[in-house]
Parts: C-alpha cells; sequence; structure tokens
C-alpha cells in the first residue's frame, strides 16, 4: 500500500519506478499486489530516494486517508 500509494502522490508508473530503482517493473507489481512482501530497506529507499518523499509523511497521508474513508 506504501509503495503504490507514493508512486501515485509522484505521479510515476511502475515502469517509471522500477527502472529508476533498478529492478524489474514485475517486481515492483508484485511488491505494489502484495504478491511477495518487499525488504523495508528497498521500501524506504523507493519512496525517499526514487519518489522524493518522507516515509513517515506518507504514512502519516495514509493514516488520514483511512481514518476519512471509515
Amino acid at each position: 500500500m506504501i509503495l503504490r500509494y507514493a508512486r501515485c502522490l509522484r505521479g510515476y508508473t511502475q515502469a517509471e519506478s522500477a527502472a529508476t530503482y533498478g529492478i524489474e517493473e514485475r517486481t515492483l507489481r508484485r511488491w505494489e499486489n502484495r504478491e511477495f512482501d518487499p525488504k523495508w530497506n528497498d521500501v524506504i529507499s523507493l519512496v525517499e530516494d526514487v519518489y522524493l518523499l518522507n516515509i513517515l509523511e506518507v504514512i502519516g497521508k495514509i493514516n488520514d486517508d483511512n481514518e476519512h474513508n471509515d
């Protein structure tokens, strides 16, 4: 959820994100679809280094959105 949310905030496609991070697009797709769990370091690196977002702020925004949708 964090990866997809952050990617959409920045307007990246899965292909762009994967290429920038140096992984295959299908790997990112599997992470986003929760078919495989990425290492926490990969989540942090994608959010902070590729999407240039603060991981804690992204988590906070997800929590805020979930509270408003309940």
